[in-house]
């Protein structure tokens, strides 16, 4: 679908209906559809500038959104802010850095790591301290000695920080992904730890001035 950008700043899309109580005080459009079905390049041309932004972008989401701004970005300065979270959604098929994932890992290994990866969350504790880390996993290594089967029980700190490792891996493919199609990007944390686990957001820009 291609949206008209001439009587609204704001497109907001969502794929289940919500009660649009906010839409009241701001001009908008509202689509209740999916994003990777919205052609955004469409509905833009040179000189004008589109920011996508996005909260709770589960998984597959975050990827279709990242792939849509690239595609806008082909036409027009494309700024990117989305709060990413639930990496354990992500699937192979949606996400958009395959070809930069593929140089380190294999398809099979993107699972393991989006599984993984909510262990990041499973967790609630405050901001890890990497010396304390190291500690427990010696400590860990000494008590359970190299592991001679199939299942290990590790620590719910180490557990996290594996959780967080995957996220890591995942994010810095998609950061790769943008970079390659020219925009500059960085990440951010938004609040601590002890607001909300899923404190990363990722930023994007293309500027073709």
């Amino acid at each position: 679908a291609v949206v008209s950008t001439q009587s609204t700043g704001f497109i907001l899309v969502d794929r289940q209906m919500c009660r649009r109580r906010a839409d009241r005080a701001m001009s908008c459009t509202r689509l209740k559809m999916d994003i990777k079905d919205v052609w955004v390049r469409g509905a833009v041309g040179e000189g004008d500038r589109v920011t996508y932004t996005g909260k709770h972008l589960c998984g597959g989401a975050t990827d279709m959104t990242l792939v849509s701004a690239v595609d806008t970005a082909e036409v027009c300065d494309t700024e990117v802010m989305v709060a990413l979270c639930c990496h354990h959604q992500c699937s192979w098929e949606t996400f958009c850095a395959r070809e930069h994932f593929q140089q380190h890992f294999s398809p099979e290994q993107f699972y393991i790591l989006s599984s993984m990866s909510a262990w990041a969350t499973c967790f609630p504790m405050a901001e890890l301290d990497p010396e304390s880390l190291e500690g427990e996993r010696e400590s860990f290594m000494k008590e359970q000695g190299p592991p001679d089967e199939d299942h290990v029980t590790l620590p719910n700190t180490l557990k996290r920080h594996i959780g967080l490792c995957a996220k890591n891996v995942l994010n810095d493919a998609r950061a790769a992904f943008l970079r390659e199609n020219g925009f500059h990007v960085e990440f951010v944390k938004y609040v601590t730890a002890e607001i909300s686990l899923e404190n990363m957001a990722l930023l994007g820009r293309l500027s073709h001035k």
